[in-house]
């Protein structure tokens, strides 16, 4: 605070603003201080409103020759930068609570100890529990044991480690728990050592469970696939390259290599009764308003078994009409011995 001397300026009465002693006559009030600042022999002078003044100390009334008091003297003590400090501060304060407010996201502080000394309107929300119920309690105190433990474990390890950490963390809801990730940061001091840490976590619950589904069906597909003699193929039009799963490599009896085939290399597999036909129905993908295309052969493996295969397909086009690639299924069953590939359909069906 800045220390001043002064004397009262002559105004008009207006509304007392009183500060610490009084210093006026009854029916006057200081509005503005004529306040002097530095030693005596640098002098200067300014008025000073006397809201912006915090306490006249030591006031003495300086008198007329008929007593009546016509100046102050005492020592000011300013509050101006205090004030501006105290309502910047505030004003950051509210704008960092209206962004925390307004945020589907859960954001919290606690200090090292675990207490709580800040949670967002989001938080009090989904907890359904009140701000004055937070803050000054632990996570110990809040949530079940077996949730706050880990709450707890993953504070401290960013408190050590003093950097920002990623965790997914499970939290109790009314509807059952919920997975969220959370980034747990620091709050240091002007030492670089955290008294706090801040936390932001997002609910990503329905998100794991779409991941989940996936993965289930993934597996269903791969089960699938794998024990009712299910293959997937794929067919590039412009190049003639065709891809398929081992399970056709089985069909086909040839060992499974990596990398591509041509279709081609295909009929060289096929049973020489059913080339011809099998080379005609392929035919099919040139046909410009076909979407699917299926073609069947027999194949006779090297262990005498005799399978008849059948391709199913759906035509990608490219934005001009042209079929430039195949994606589709094959499926094997046993072939009558000596059937052709058409009465093998017959007795598919």
């Amino acid at each position: 605070m800045t220390e001043h001397s002064g004397v009262e300026a002559p105004e008009e009465p207006g509304i007392a603003h009183p500060v610490g002693d009084e210093v006026a006559e009854p029916g006057h009030a200081l509005r503005t201080i004529v306040v002097r600042t530095g030693n005596a022999d640098g002098a200067r002078h300014r008025l000073v409103p006397v809201d912006s003044l915090r306490r006249l100390r030591h006031p003495e009334r300086v008198r007329d020759a008929e007593g009546r008091v016509i100046r102050m003297t005492g020592s000011l003590q300013s509050i101006m930068e205090r004030k501006g400090a105290e309502d910047a501060l505030r004003r950051s304060q509210q704008f960092l609570q209206d962004m925390a407010d307004n945020t589907t996201a859960v954001i919290y502080v606690k200090e090292a100890s675990g207490r709580y000394i800040f949670v967002n309107r989001r938080f009090e929300q989904i907890f359904g529990l009140r701000a004055d119920h937070i803050i000054g309690f632990t996570d110990h105190q809040i949530f079940p044991r077996h949730f706050a433990d880990a709450f707890r474990t993953n504070d401290v390890e960013v408190l050590e480690r003093n950097s920002t950490v990623e965790y997914e963390e499970t939290a109790p809801h009314v509807d059952g728990p919920h997975i969220y990730i959370s980034i747990k940061f620091p709050l240091r001091d002007q030492a670089g050592i955290p008294y706090a840490l801040c936390g932001i976590s997002t609910d990503i619950s329905e998100r794991k469970q779409a991941e989940n589904l996936l993965r289930s069906h993934e597996q269903q597909l791969r089960l699938a696939l794998s024990s009712t003699q299910i293959g997937l193929w794929n067919w590039d039009l412009e190049t003639d390259c065709m891809f398929w799963s081992p399970q056709v490599d089985e069909f086909l009896g040839m060992p499974s290599v990596p990398g591509h085939k041509t279709h081609r290399g295909l009929l060289a597999f096929v049973h020489p009764d059913d080339r011809d036909d099998m080379a005609q129905a392929s035919r099919q993908v040139l046909e410009p308003s076909r979407a699917t295309i299926t073609f069947q052969h027999r194949v006779k493996r090297s262990d005498g078994l005799i399978l008849s295969c059948i391709w199913t397909g759906h035509l990608i086009r490219d934005h001009a009409g042209r079929a430039i690639h195949v994606l589709g299924s094959v499926r094997a069953i046993p072939a009558l011995h000596g059937g052709t590939a058409q009465e093998d359909t017959t007795c598919a069906h």
